[in-house]
């Protein structure tokens, strides 16, 4: 039986390892080891740490084949299945829905700006139905869309639209990008659902102003026990906790870190970082 609701925590964003243009399974099998019983659910090939844009279909599908064979039976596995096109997603849809022996615990995410207007989208959803029993997860990352190009492209899904959408019985949620001023009125618009889960994307405004949904975190992949333990606080409160301080300062501080690199939203300095510290985690 399909999944129904998401749950409120921590989900993890996988980080993909690359080595010679290939996954790096070396690092990737100790990674996955140190997280998986941290979250709750794991994010895999997305467009940030799981590289998703620039792995093919067939190094995404063994990607995420050796994640569901690696992961605990209670954690939710969560691809990505986005490409370029209308069509190419929907191929990438069946063939996740053929692959995967079981899956109860899976909710595909997809960012639908990225080959699709706002115009039609629930009509959109309702047609991925005819391919997948599987129920998705929306990712609004208005970044991600402008690396398109394409100027009078809208960046963000539209809140009237995502009222509707979260009435679809086949859209559970959605992960957040963007401005504070959005997700508040995101938050508005949702409310017909109240199963309808939002996670905050910037774990940044999570960590000084959590809300009680929880967080996708790709910096979880470097500190997974502190990150599991004060979402899990957050989420129960929502606020910091009074004995939490200690996991709240040293995560901002790995993120205060992370900025002096260079700019969070360029990939490059975000995973060159996250891939330093692992080198210097497995010694």
């Amino acid at each position: 039986m399909a999944l129904s609701s998401l749950p409120r925590g921590l989900i993890i964003d996988l980080y993909t390892p690359i080595l010679d243009g290939g996954i790096d399974y070396q690092v990737l099998r100790p990674l996955l080891a140190r997280i998986k019983n941290n979250t709750l659910a794991l994010l895999v090939c997305s467009p940030k740490m799981g590289r998703g844009l620039v792995l093919s279909p067939e190094a995404r599908m063994e990607l995420i084949l050796f994640v569901q064979e690696h992961l605990p039976k209670d954690v939710i596995l969560m691809p990505y299945v986005s490409l370029g096109t209308k069509e190419g997603t929907i191929d990438f849809i069946s063939r996740v829905q053929e692959a995967l022996m079981d899956g109860s615990r899976t909710c595909l995410v997809d960012s639908p700006l990225l080959y699709h207007s706002n115009s039609g989208l629930l009509d959109l959803y309702q047609e991925y139905g005819r391919f997948t029993t599987l129920p998705f997860c929306l990712y609004n990352d208005p970044y991600l869309i402008s690396t398109l190009r394409k100027p009078f492209k809208r960046s963000n899904i539209r809140t009237k639209i995502l009222k509707s959408l979260s009435l679809a019985n086949n859209i559970l949620g959605l992960i957040f990008y963007g401005e504070m001023g959005r997700l508040r009125n995101y938050h508005r618009a949702v409310r017909g659902n109240p199963n309808f889960t939002i996670y905050e994307g910037d774990e940044q405004r999570f960590l000084e102003s959590p809300g009680n949904y929880g967080v996708v975190s790709g910096l979880a992949n470097l500190e997974p026990e502190r990150w599991q333990y004060l979402v899990y606080q957050c989420v129960s409160a929502p606020r910091i906790p009074d004995e939490s301080p200690e996991h709240q300062n040293y995560l901002l501080k790995v993120l205060k870190e992370l900025k002096e690199m260079g700019p969070v939203n360029d990939l490059k300095y975000t995973l060159a970082f996250v891939e330093a510290r692992l080198s210097n985690l497995q010694g």
